[in-house]
């Protein structure tokens, strides 16, 4: 490439490439070595991760100058002695080897170089413009960024990057200001950004505020010293200033401008900025910079001692909602770079982890929005007026958007101390209701909080230009009239920053259409708060996961093998349907039993769990499991028990296991492997096991959250301790409900139920009065006839025994058997009293809100990711506790998304000390209290759903946090049965997985062997022509159909009925949402009539 003229060049291409030559290769020899490049990309390869590491590693500090690598070393004293080391064995090494070690310590300083060089190339105008240059310097900057966002090629890189003045370089460039360096400016931005990270490179750890205060007031003072001591005439009054007075960039920029090239060469050489004379004049370190340009020493100092604004604070400031500044990139290529955040396997600190999610989450709902408001303008058709150009006239109609009659501002609150804002903006919206009935209702349904869009249109065609496309309270109310008034409330930030614009007049009382959205995508802004709260706040992430969140660490560092707390006997309740069950499920382990052949359900004790201090080898520890009957609770008075009645193979056995002991555990579902199953069997043991501890389970989609609540009230799981948080409820195939107000009317039929055991009580203790009339009369009865009924009774009983040990006296029998026999107390009875439980809690409960009360007393706690994201706040404010997390579906949630459910019990470091040390509550404030984090899912799978290829692909957001485990190489657990479909259906899938089998049934049912009844082939693919002329259509965006393929699908489901197969063993599965309404249509119209067609099961 012409833009660069390095001698170097060549020589390190050959050092790289050895046996390739630009001029003797051909193009056909060239493309299959990019296409195995381009391949390999797609792998984890562990090679090129330790040698791309090796670059960024401790001898690249050969490159700085002996001033800046000294005092680096005068702050970290352990580098220095591995530095020497390093050096000392460096000079052992021979000619031919240490030659490529000094190539690859300093190949990053001369790419470095090289870039700046390329800069002042495409700024010389007296060149003409390569297009090739261009693209170079921008996949340089985002390979710079790249390195400087993970930890472990930034700790010795980010020295580098700062000695090398690249920053001062592109800024000080035309480039940057140009049209076509648009991306380079936007990159540079982001280099930036990360260059001044707030982090520790070399601890790792994140700068608090106060750290970074102190690192800035030391670079300011070091400045005022230099100008003290070297040009104390010049800059008195700057020597003099307090650092707040002289840290703004226009001071600096103002002060230092009068300086000459030579003194302010001086004060960068005092700040370790620039080589000294020596150093200069030895030409240790080739540097390409100029020196001897006044702004560029003035720019290197500004860069490290101005005041930078706290990246939290300007997070803050910013809106949450999109606007027209905030433009997604939906023109990805593939090719070109973008300057957007990367979800990668690492993170630098969490404050890092929830920034980027942030910045993508945000662009993503901005895309989405996007594509929502464009499809509304198309509908709308607005034209402009005839006679008044600045009116507008509808041609069209939407469902999702109404011409604003009004809107004005009625209050503007004051900022709250600290902040510029306005504490909140409130207008008063007007618009016109439609005249259907549906529309109307839709639009009254707008709730507190919800998200509407105002548009200012500009329409620029004459009436009738024809657009091109592109991508109940009323009755309650008993209101009249169209004309409706709705209080809205502005974005404060965003207001605050057109306020300033002097946009105000302008645009917020020239709005002339608001648009609603779907309330299910529309919950972005909360999401989007939920995050900012989180970085605004200390994340209580436990120890254990901290580092593995972060992407650092050993793999297996939270794994229970690992972890210290791990628990040596377990109740596996009804795990094992039998012992034999038991001995399959542990094939390499020896069994030890105390009885002959024990019955379930089984206690087991692994002794890999209890310490041995005697064993000198890992060879030599126990690994056995000693199996003991469990001792089952007296279930007289309660309900039938309910058993698990699957016979679990040996690695979902080992998925249970796992899932019980403290730690994480991952585990790789495939298709039909029994997932949920294992999910439902871990819930159980672990409420079973430890009754005091509450789970969490999280999940997707709701409709995987009702199948695991299916399953659970299958088990003998307590009903008065499960609740299911959020929409979707209503689609769980049972008859209870476990929604807030389900658990409400549970707790009121449980009155119901205990007072009817309380008449009874009554009647038979031949009381007289209405005991089950309330609460408050059965306790009175309990604590005025039952307690005095049982202590009278205890006293016979006590005279009873005086009697029969005189009587045993006078005969001169033995009485040991009988005085050792402990009575039952008083609060046996009181345990056994129908009320009593319900009494201990009642007056806690009667002042508490319904949330509060159902969050409070349940044990299993199910919710979706979404929900949990929406709700954060009002969970944590009222206190919610969990020790333990179970998420289904772990493949298809996002990052974030996944990260957010860790931190729903968080508390202030204040309210922790308050209430620690002073009003001695739960010592679990302010610090995680999780033990256990299960995920099950499959990576190969559906991965998360972003519909900005961009943010897809680049920024890698379709990769879930289950995924980026899995590639750290964190242990996991993978089912190897299915029990699903055929072996011949399940051959279609099963070269994805490692050993994929099929299950017992599968192999062993007569249904699996023969063929389908009515087809010759057990899978078939099928073309289905145009059906009338018409293929695939679209009636709206994204929502395609096609009613040649829909007919054929509802037709041979009625062969398959006709043929008798029962309806609910079929299910008909399409990809798109209006090929789903279309078939529901068409079987609507012509099966669901028919007794014996009828619907499909699914």
């Amino acid at each position: 490439m012409s833009f660069y003229n390095d001698n170097e060049e060549e020589n390190e291409l050959h050092i790289a490439w050895p046996n390739y030559s630009p001029e003797k290769q051909q193009q056909s020899s060239l493309l299959p070595l990019v296409l195995m490049i381009n391949e390999k990309l797609r792998e984890q390869v562990e090679f090129v991760r330790q040698e791309v590491g090796k670059l960024c590693s401790l001898p690249i500090l050969v490159n700085l100058l002996p001033s800046q690598r000294n005092s680096l070393f005068e702050k970290n004293p352990k580098l220095k002695k591995y530095w020497v080391k390093m050096e000392q064995k460096f000079q052992q090494l021979p000619p031919e080897e240490f030659e490529k070690i000094d190539f690859s310590r300093r190949l990053l300083w001369r790419l470095l170089q090289r870039l700046k060089r390329t800069v002042d190339f495409i700024d010389d105008e007296s060149k003409d413009l390569e297009i090739d240059a261009v693209t170079y310097c921008e996949r340089l900057l985002s390979f710079l960024i790249d390195l400087e966002a993970q930890l472990t090629t930034r700790r010795f890189f980010n020295s580098l990057l700062h000695s090398s003045h690249i920053l001062t370089h592109c800024c000080l460039s035309q480039f940057i200001r140009s049209e076509h360096g648009s991306l380079f400016c936007e990159l540079f931005s982001m280099l930036k950004f990360y260059a001044r990270f707030e982090i520790d490179e070399l601890s790792g750890q994140q700068l608090l505020q106060a750290e970074v205060t102190k690192r800035h007031y030391e670079f300011v003072s070091q400045l005022q010293a230099a100008a003290f001591k070297f040009l104390n005439e010049k800059l008195t009054e700057f020597c003099l200033l307090p650092v707040g007075s002289v840290d703004s960039s226009k001071f600096l920029r103002e002060q230092l401008g009068s300086l000459s090239c030579d003194d302010l060469y001086k004060l960068a050489e005092f700040l370790n900025l620039v080589p000294s004379l020596s150093e200069k004049e030895e030409n240790l370190v080739d540097n390409y910079c100029r020196y001897d340009d006044p702004n560029y020493l003035i720019e290197a100092i500004i860069f490290v001692c101005e005041r930078r604004p706290s990246q939290l604070q300007r997070l803050n400031a910013e809106p949450l909602y999109p606007s027209e500044k905030l433009i997604p990139y939906d023109h990805y290529d593939g090719k070109s770079v973008l300057p957007l955040n990367k979800l990668n396997l690492q993170f630098l600190t969490t404050h890092d982890y929830l920034l980027r999610n942030f910045n993508l989450f945000r662009m993503e709902s901005t895309y989405e929005i996007r594509l929502d408001l464009e499809d509304v303008m198309f509908r709308m058709k607005p034209w402009k007026h005839e006679f008044n150009e600045s009116d507008v006239v509808w041609g069209g109609w939407a469902k999702m958007a109404l011409p604003v009659t009004s809107c004005r501002i009625v209050h503007v609150g004051r900022p709250l101390v600290g902040e510029s804002a306005p504490s909140e903006v409130r207008a008063d919206l007007q618009i016109t209701l439609p005249s259907r009935e549906d529309l109307r209702q839709d639009w009254m349904s707008l709730r507190k909080n919800d998200v509407l869009f105002l548009l200012k249109v500009k329409p620029i065609q004459k009436v009738g230009y024809k657009f091109d496309f592109r991508q109940s309270r009323e009755a309650i109310r008993k209101m009249e009239g169209d004309l409706r008034t709705f209080r809205i409330r502005f974005d404060p930030n965003q207001y605050k920053e057109d306020f300033d614009n002097g946009n105000i007049e302008d645009i917020y009382f020239s709005f002339n259409l608001v648009i609603r959205r779907d309330p299910k995508s529309n919950n972005f802004k909360s999401v989007l708060a939920t995050i900012r709260q989180l970085l605004n706040t200390e994340c209580v992430v436990p120890d254990w996961l901290l580092d593995l969140i972060l992407g650092y660490g050993e793999p297996d560092i939270a794994h229970y093998s690992r972890i210290t707390n791990t628990v040596a006997t377990v109740d596996f309740n009804d795990t094992f349907l039998s012992f034999e069950h038991l001995q399959k499920s542990f094939p390499n382990k020896k069994i030890i039993c105390e009885e002959s052949v024990p019955k379930p359900p089984f206690r087991l004790t692994f002794k890999e769990f209890v310490p041995q201090h005697n064993i000198e080898k890992e060879e030599e520890r126990d690994t056995s499991i000693i199996v003991e009957n469990q001792k089952v609770f007296n279930r007289i008075l309660t309900e039938t028990y309910q058993k698990n009645n699957i016979e679990f193979t040996p690695l979902q056995i080992e998925a249970i296991k796992s899932g019980m002991q403290p730690g994480l555990t991952l585990v790789v579902g495939p298709p039909g492997t029994g997932k949920t199953d294992v999910a439902v069997q871990i819930i159980s043991n672990i409420y079973h096991n430890w009754p005091e501890q509450r789970t969490l389970i999280v999940t997707h989609s709701n409709q995987a959250l009702n199948q695991i609540f299916e399953k659970i009230i299958c088990l003998d799981v307590d009903e008065r301790h499960l609740l299911r948080m959020g929409h979707g409820e209503e689609a769980l195939e049972t008859d209870k409900d476990f929604s807030r107000y389900g658990r409400v009317n549970y707790v009121l039929a449980e009155r119901k139920r205990l007072l009817e055991r309380v008449e009874k009580l009554c009647e038979s203790m031949e009381e007289v009065g209405d005991v089950s009339y309330s609460c408050e009369t059965a306790g009175y009865f309990f604590r005025y006839s039952v307690c005095k009924t049982w202590e009278n009774f205890l006293e016979l009983i006590e005279q009873a025994k005086q009697t029969a040990i005189n009587d045993a006296k006078e005969n001169n029998n033995s009485t040991d058997s009988t005085t050792n026999v402990p009575l039952p107390s008083k609060d046996f009875v009181a345990d056994n009293f129908p009320f009593t439980k319900f009494f201990q809690s009642g007056k806690k409960k009667k002042n508490f809100l319904p949330l509060e009360f159902k969050v409070k007393e349940s044990k299993i706690i199910a919710m979706t990711c979404t929900h949990a994201a929406l709700r954060r706040r009002e969970l944590v404010e009222l206190g919610f506790r969990y020790d333990n997390i179970l998420m289904e579906e772990a493949a298809q949630i996002l990052e974030v998304e996944t990260f957010i459910p860790l931190l729903l019990q968080k508390i202030s470091a204040l309210v922790y000390l308050l209430k620690n040390f002073f009003f001695f509550h739960d010592p679990h404030d302010g610090r995680s209290r999780l033990k256990r984090w299960i995920m099950i899912g499959d990576n190969h799978q559906l991965p998360p759903i972003v519909q900005n290829v961009a943010y897809q692909k680049y920024s890698n957001m379709e990769q879930s946090l289950f995924a980026r485990l899995i590639r750290l190489g964190v242990p996991h657990i993978q089912l190897n049965c299915q029990g699903r479909a055929r072996s011949e259906l399940a051959n279609l899938y099963n070269w994805r997985y490692k050993n994929l089998g099929d299950l017992k049934h599968v192999l062993d049912n007569e249904e699996f062997k023969l063929t389908n009844a009515g087809f010759l082939y057990n899978y078939q693919l099928i073309n289905v022509p145009d059906f009338n002329g018409i293929g695939e259509s679209t009636p709206s965006a994204y929502f395609y159909q096609n009613l040649g393929e829909a007919e054929f699908a509802v037709a041979l489901f009625v062969y398959m009925r006709i043929l008798g197969y029962p309806s609910e063993k079929i299910s008909i599965l399409t990809t798109y949402n209006g090929q789903a309404s279309l078939l529901r249509d068409i079987i609507n119209k012509r099966c669901t009539n028919n007794p014996l067609i009828g619907m499909p099961g699914k």
